[in-house]
């Protein structure tokens, strides 16, 4: 999605799965002064569970396998890349 309105401005995401390779890529556009916690929710099929996941190059350990949900910080702006590894 492109321009997504939300309270702190516009925000633009696309997904991409690459289950096959055992990963869900995502990234996120913010604006400079977005200022709420993002919960971003990558549902895969069957049992698939995230392992790991990163967040802009860096280990990340803010998610829940079990809910399918990775928490961004509020405050958190710019191009962010989100990897989620089933692997």
């Amino acid at each position: 999605a492109t321009g997504a309105p939300t309270r702190w401005g516009r925000v633009s995401y696309s997904i991409v799965s690459h289950l096959g390779s055992g990963t869900i890529d995502g990234e996120l556009n913010f604006p400079a002064d977005y200022a709420a916690q993002t919960i971003v929710r990558l549902r895969a099929p069957g049992d698939a569970r995230m392992k790991s996941v990163t967040v802009s190059g860096k280990a990340w350990t803010n998610f829940d396998a079990g809910n399918e949900t990775i928490t961004l910080p509020a405050g958190m702006t710019g191009h962010v890349k989100i990897v989620a590894s089933y692997r």
